[in-house]
C-alpha cells in the first residue's frame, strides 16, 4: 500500500467538511455546532498525521462588506469554525475590533461671511456635515485606539467651507499592520467646485503606533525602479504632463493575497492633472498609476507565504477578496476570548 499521502477518501471527507454549511453556525435546536465542527476537522486531519493551525482571516465581498472568519486546518483541508461581520484582530493583549465612528463636522456660514467681506473668523453655521473615522476597540476591556485622528482642514480661524465630508477604511492588513486609506472632500466658500484629497496610513496594532513600512533604503530603490516603471506607463496618458519620474509621488502601498502565490505588493504613483481629468484614485487635480512591486518591504517578509489552510479556503471563495490574515497563536484564554468574540461556545484547541 502506498502511504506517501492521505487517501482520496480522507480528502473527500475534508472537502465535505469545508463545504458543510453547519460549520460555524447554530443547529435548529439553538445549540452551537462550531465545537462539533472543530472536533470533526481535528479528527479528520489527524488521520493524515499533520498538525492543524488556527488563523483569523477577513474577506470583503463585491459590495465591500467585511467579514471575519475563524479558520482551522492544514494543507489537506480546512473548516470555518465561525464567521461574523466586521474586522476582528486577535493580539496578545486582547481581541480588537475595528469600528467606524460617525462624527459631526463644523461648517462655515458662507453667506454671512461673504457679506462681511470674508474678514476675520467665519461664523460657524447651524448646520453640520458628517464624517467617518476608524477606532479600534479592545473587546476585553473596552480600551480604544485611534489610528487615524479625524482630519479637519479648518485652521485655527475655524472652518472656511460650506460642505465637508470625510471617510476612512482598512484596505488591507498584513500581520499586525493595518493599511488605511482616508479621503476628505470640501466645498470652500466661493469655490466653483468641490475638491478632495486622500491620505495613506499604516498602523501597527502591536506597537499601537503609526509606522513607516518602508526603510529609507527600500524607498530609494522604489523611487528608482518602480517609479520609473510608473513614469513610463503614465506618460503615455495625454491627460497628465510629466517630464521625469521624479514628477510622480508614491501615494499608496497596496498589499494583496493570492492563493498559490501569497502576499503581493503594488505601489501607486500619482501625478498632477487638471481638475476635469482627475481620476478617483487619489484626489482632485491628479491621476494615478499602479505598478507591481519589484522591491518587497522587509517588514512584510514574515507574512509573504499564506498559511496552508488559508490557501485551501481561498480555492472555494471566488466571490470574496481576501483582505488579510493573522495567526491565532495563543491557547486557552485567547481561544476562549476569540470564541466569545465570535459568539460561539467553548472551543477545543487546535490539535
Amino acid at each position: 500500500m502506498n502511504n506517501a499521502g492521505p487517501s482520496r477518501y480522507v480528502l473527500i471527507f475534508l472537502l465535505v467538511l469545508m463545504l458543510n454549511p453547519c460549520c460555524g453556525s447554530r443547529s435548529p435546536s439553538g445549540q452551537d455546532d462550531s465545537a462539533e465542527a472543530a472536533v470533526a476537522v481535528g479528527a479528520a486531519l489527524a488521520i493524515v498525521n499533520e498538525p492543524t493551525q488556527d488563523v483569523l482571516i477577513w474577506t470583503m465581498d463585491r459590495e465591500d462588506r467585511i467579514t471575519s472568519h475563524w479558520l482551522r486546518g492544514n494543507r489537506f483541508g480546512a473548516v470555518i469554525l465561525a464567521s461574523r461581520e466586521g474586522l476582528l484582530f486577535p493580539m496578545t493583549d486582547g481581541i480588537w475590533e475595528i469600528e467606524t465612528r460617525t462624527v459631526d463636522l463644523p461648517l462655515c456660514d458662507c453667506e454671512t461671511w461673504t457679506e462681511d467681506g470674508m474678514e476675520g473668523r467665519c461664523p460657524v453655521s447651524d448646520e453640520t456635515a458628517t464624517g467617518e473615522t476608524i477606532v479600534l476597540v479592545n473587546l476585553r476591556n473596552g480600551e480604544e485606539l485611534s489610528p487615524l485622528p479625524l482630519v479637519v482642514t479648518a485652521d485655527e480661524e475655524g472652518p472656511t467651507f460650506t460642505d465637508h465630508s470625510f471617510g476612512a477604511g482598512v484596505i488591507a492588513s498584513v500581520g499586525p499592520y493595518l493599511f488605511i486609506r482616508s479621503s476628505e472632500e470640501i466645498l470652500a466658500c466661493g469655490a466653483a467646485h468641490n475638491s478632495w484629497s486622500s491620505r495613506f496610513t499604516v498602523f501597527d496594532v502591536a506597537s499601537r503606533e503609526t509606522v513607516e513600512i518602508l526603510t529609507d533604503e527600500e524607498r530609494a530603490r522604489i523611487m528608482k525602479e518602480e517609479q520609473t516603471a510608473a513614469f513610463n506607463e503614465i506618460r503615455s496618458d495625454n491627460l497628465v504632463t510629466v517630464d521625469r519620474p521624479e514628477d510622480l509621488e508614491l501615494t499608496t502601498i497596496k498589499p494583496g493575497l493570492l492563493p498559490g502565490v501569497g502576499l503581493t505588493i503594488h505601489y501607486q504613483f500619482t501625478a498632477d492633472s487638471s481638475f476635469a481629468d482627475s481620476d478617483d484614485n487619489w484626489g482632485s487635480y491628479s491621476r494615478s498609476v499602479i505598478v507591481p512591486a519589484r522591491n518587497f518591504p522587509e517588514a512584510l517578509a514574515p507574512y509573504a507565504a499564506l498559511p496552508p489552510a488559508m490557501s485551501t479556503f481561498a480555492v472555494f471563495s471566488d466571490d470574496l477578496r481576501l483582505g488579510g490574515w493573522i495567526p491565532i497563536t495563543g491557547e486557552g484564554e485567547q481561544i476562549t476570548a476569540i470564541a466569545k468574540a465570535f459568539g460561539v461556545g467553548a472551543m477545543p484547541a487546535s490539535p
